[in-house]
């Protein structure tokens, strides 16, 4: 997998919940992205691996729901490793393409 983001899904600190505004970052890439993979990887905001995990978990399945491919769909979590310093949202899951 390469670094290139084909898009972010913010959350609030604490919630694994998928918020409403995830929804046209979803469509967007269930339309447009091209890649045999998509690597949905979740970040925490100083709560964890799990909730990091979780996140990815909740916007891989919205991204099925999309009409993507499940085998297309990698997730995983990074709890704290690579905080978003620049926009100070922790709390997010990121969708990455295959090279």
């Amino acid at each position: 997998f390469n670094n290139r983001v084909a898009g972010t899904v913010k959350f609030e600190g604490g919630s694994t919940a998928l918020p409403a505004s995830a929804s046209s970052t979803i469509e967007n890439v269930a339309k447009t992205a091209q890649s045999p993979k998509l690597r949905v990887v979740g970040y925490g905001a100083g709560d964890g691996a799990a909730q990091a995990k979780a996140r990815a978990e909740a916007v891989a399945a919205a991204l099925r729901a999309a009409g993507v491919d499940p085998a297309r769909i990698v997730t995983g979590g990074s709890a704290d490793t690579r905080p978003n310093i620049t926009d100070g949202q922790a709390a997010r899951v990121e969708i990455y393409l295959a090279q």
